[in-house]
């Protein structure tokens, strides 16, 4: 039986290491999406890939604390742990 080209070779030549945590950053109070982004990336204006990895998380936290979303991210929660792509 033959296999199809995209399934003999997709270019991985080792599996992932999962033994490298993921990065992560729990909201502490004052914290920006802007300033996160500042930290990890050395610019504020990647938030955008902060909060496109969170929205979920980031939505369900506004919605705890009574708000109907989180303006994309402009409400932010201490306490909120959020993945750095």
């Amino acid at each position: 039986v033959a296999v199809p080209l995209q399934i003999q070779d997709n270019g991985l030549k080792q599996r992932p290491d999962d033994s490298v945590p993921a990065k992560t950053h729990t909201v502490g109070n004052g914290d920006t999406l802007w300033a996160i982004a500042k930290k990890y990336y050395g610019n504020g204006a990647q938030n955008t890939q902060i909060y496109a990895a969170n929205s979920a998380v980031i939505e369900a936290a506004a919605q705890q604390h009574g708000k109907s979303n989180s303006n994309n991210g402009w409400w932010i929660y201490p306490g909120t742990v959020l993945a750095i792509p």
